[in-house]
């Protein structure tokens, strides 16, 4: 197994009253659209659930944050994640991010090529959730950025010289905006599903 996906659930969603990643768009939960994104392309799934005991279909494994690391953002939930995974490559991907597509992800692990990490940058700013890292070299990175108290997640793919797609690539798989589009209210979850 070459390529293991990376879901990240673990936030406490307090503009949506918690519990984000069971929020159902078009019938189906937040993360189970992010588990059928990486899905195809991966010889397993990790969810990273921070605190939550989430009911995960068979197959799919649940981590929680690091101890010491508990309740320190995402960077903690990549952590936990890259330990418990087993493949030499992981796509990481937040649940919140129903609109972004395989091929996209499929490509983004193309992109990697010798590098130790890609990740996504649009017009408005990176995106450094959606990316494709070497596994070992991605946790010996995220690893001493916290323990060093550092806790953004775009420090640790500069560090490993991340090459960068932009929005011209992006936009070869549909509008970035759409794809891209982040659901952390209520009100952006209903207007997703009226499209």
């Amino acid at each position: 197994m070459n390529l293991s996906g990376i879901v990240l659930a673990g936030g406490q969603a307090l503009r949506m009253g918690g519990e984000k990643p069971l929020r159902e768009l078009h019938g189906k939960s937040l993360l189970q659209h992010a588990i059928d994104l990486v899905a195809p392309l991966c010889g397993e799934v990790v969810v990273s659930a921070g605190d939550r005991d989430l009911h995960l279909p068979k197959g799919v494994v649940g981590v929680p944050d690091p101890k010491p690391f508990a309740g320190k953002g995402p960077l903690a939930g990549i952590l936990a994640a890259l330990e418990a995974s087993k493949g030499d490559m992981c796509l990481i991907v937040p649940c919140d991010l129903p609109n972004l597509r395989t091929q996209l992800m499929a490509e983004l692990y193309e992109e990697l090529g010798d590098r130790d990490a890609v990740y996504c940058r649009l017009d408005d700013g990176p995106e450094p959730l959606v990316a494709a890292v070497r596994r070992v070299a991605a946790a010996k990175y995220v690893r001493a950025s916290l323990n060093a108290g550092n806790l953004r997640v775009l420090p640790c793919w500069t560090s490993l010289g991340a090459r960068v797609k932009d929005s011209t690539w992006v936009a070869t798989f549909g509008d970035p905006a759409n794809l891209f589009a982040n659901i952390n209210t209520d009100a952006q979850l209903q207007r997703q599903q009226q499209r």
